[in-house]
C-alpha cells in the first residue's frame, strides 16, 4: 500500500518543542472525538500528526508520561477557567465552595482523566510529583487554603488549622468524585441531590460564628 499521508517537513531549529505540542493537541483531539483514553495510543497520536513513533519518544518516556501531560493540562484550562470566576468573588467561603464544585465538576467531566491524575499513586508516571512540595502550600491546594484562612478570618469558617481543612474539603470532594466514577452502576441518588447533601453537611461542619448566630444564653 502506498502511503499518500502527507510527509512533514525536516525539523528545523524550535521545532522539537512544536512538535511536542502538535502531540499534545493531537491527543486532545483523539480524546474530545473518543470514549475513552483506550483509544488514545501512540500510534494514533503520530499518524494524526504523520510523524513515526521514534520522534513521540523523543519527547515522551511513552504513553503514561503523554496521557499524564494530557489530563494534567486538561486540569489547568479548568483552574484557568476558575480563576475568572473568582475574580469576581470577595466572599471566602464562597469561594472555598466554587472551588470544590469546580474540582468535582472536572473529575465528572473527565473521568478518566481524573483517574490518572487523582486515582493511582502517580508514580507510575510522574515519580517526582511532589518533590518539590516541602509544604501543603507549595501544592495546588495552597489556594484554597488560603481563601480557608480568609473565611476563618471572617468567621463564615470555625477557627483552626487551614490546612487540615482544606486537606479534608480535599479529601471529601475526592470521595465523592471518585465513587461516582467507580461505580457508575450502583443506585445512587441523583448527582443533583449528593451535591447538595454533601454541601450542606460540609457548610453545618465548617460554620463560624457569623454563620451560626449569637450563642443563645444560659441559665
Amino acid at each position: 500500500m502506498v502511503d499518500r499521508r502527507p510527509k512533514r517537513r525536516q525539523a528545523g531549529r524550535g521545532d522539537g518543542a512544536r512538535l511536542r505540542e502538535d502531540l499534545l493537541r493531537a491527543g486532545g483531539d483523539i480524546l474530545a472525538g473518543s470514549t475513552g483514553v483506550a483509544d488514545l495510543t501512540v500510534r494514533a497520536v503520530c499518524d494524526r500528526v504523520t510523524v513515526a513513533p521514534a520522534s513521540f519518544y523523543l519527547h515522551f518516556a511513552g504513553r503514561d508520561e503523554f496521557l499524564y501531560e494530557l489530563a494534567y493540562r486538561r486540569l489547568g484550562d479548568s483552574e484557568a477557567t476558575l480563576a475568572l470566576t473568582l475574580a469576581a468573588v470577595d466572599d471566602a467561603f464562597t469561594r472555598v465552595e466554587l472551588r470544590g464544585e469546580s474540582y468535582v465538576n472536572f473529575a465528572l467531566s473527565n473521568p478518566d482523566l481524573y483517574r490518572v491524575l487523582f486515582m493511582g499513586s502517580g508514580h507510575e508516571s510522574t515519580p517526582t510529583r511532589f518533590e518539590e512540595a516541602s509544604t501543603f502550600a507549595d501544592t495546588g491546594l495552597g489556594a484554597l487554603s488560603a481563601d480557608v484562612a480568609q473565611a476563618m478570618t471572617e468567621g463564615t469558617i470555625a477557627a483552626g488549622d487551614p490546612d487540615a481543612v482544606a486537606a479534608v474539603l480535599w479529601m471529601s470532594q475526592h470521595g465523592f468524585a471518585s465513587l461516582l466514577i467507580s461505580l457508575p452502576d450502583f443506585p445512587w441518588p441523583t448527582v443533583a441531590a449528593l451535591r447538595s447533601t454533601l454541601s450542606a453537611f460540609t457548610g453545618a461542619a465548617l460554620a463560624g460564628p457569623e454563620q451560626r448566630g449569637p450563642v443563645p444564653p444560659t441559665h
